[in-house]
């Protein structure tokens, strides 16, 4: 009788264990769908109601990827302490994520504090020495310090790491720009349009530096495929959406525009 009564308090044992499990990856689940909507919502650049889906999922649970979307959405709305709180959030559950501190570079570089964002970089890269939009973010704040060899060293690195990443060379272009050395600037601009030969930063970066160099006609001819396509406004319209959807990816390297 005695052994009777262990056997059902096992199975009940068990059958408790089994239900909370089952509860747990209901609620695990649900949240997961409340995430994907709130993501849907970034895109759309509806950031108000993905925050409050995310501050609902973190109500009830310390949420990694609840913070993490509710940084990028702070960050695409243009509100960089709201989004360095959250990213911050994610850190104190999570302090070895190289992503997490490479977002903080990109805040903090949009927020003037330069120095600030180096130490994040640094810090994604000791975690993920491989991280090349890290490098490419980089070289992208020491550009703005004006330290240029620093910067293309960065680009460099980027570029041996992943060879057709576009933004590396876009960026390496512009620096070279800065510094009168526009052979070099064209050299690159040219590598990033055979990886990407629609992106219209390299194009505009292209058509810039051939000026710079006298070559107006050839300026021309680039400009135009730049407007043949779409108006500048159309153009100008083009741009915001894709700086939208770039900052809901949180890449952490802002394009450049030559000037």
């Amino acid at each position: 009788m005695f052994k009777i009564r262990i056997y059902v308090l096992q199975v009940i044992i068990i059958f408790l264990f089994v239900l909370v499990c089952a509860i747990a990856n209901a609620k695990d689940s649900n949240d997961e769908a409340k995430l994907e909507t709130a993501y849907s919502f970034l895109k759309e650049g509806n950031y108000k109601k993905c925050i409050e889906i995310c501050d609902s999922v973190i109500k009830k649970n310390k949420n990694i990827k609840a913070f993490t979307i509710k940084g990028k959405c702070f960050f695409a709305a243009g509100l960089y302490e709201e989004s360095l709180i959250a990213y911050e959030n994610v850190l104190q559950l999570n302090p070895n994520n190289a992503e997490t501190y490479g977002a903080k570079g990109c805040i903090l570089n949009e927020l003037k504090r330069y120095d600030e964002a180096l130490e994040n970089y640094n810090t994604a890269i000791k975690l993920q020495p491989n991280y090349v939009k890290a490098y490419t973010a980089r070289g992208d704040t020491l550009d703005i310090l004006k330290r240029y060899d620093e910067a293309l060293e960065n680009y460099n690195t980027a570029i041996k790491l992943q060879p057709n990443y576009t933004e590396a060379y876009l960026n390496k272009g512009y620096t070279l720009g800065q510094l009168g050395r526009n052979e070099e600037a064209l050299e690159n601009y040219n590598m990033a349009l055979q990886y990407n030969p629609n992106d219209k930063n390299v194009i505009y970066g292209k058509a810039v530096t051939l000026g710079r160099l006298g070559r107006q006609k050839e300026a021309g001819e680039v400009y135009a495929k730049l407007w043949d396509a779409k108006t500048m406004a159309e153009y100008k319209k083009e741009l915001e959406k894709e700086e939208v959807e770039q900052k809901s990816q949180q890449t952490t390297t802002p394009s450049k525009n030559p000037r």
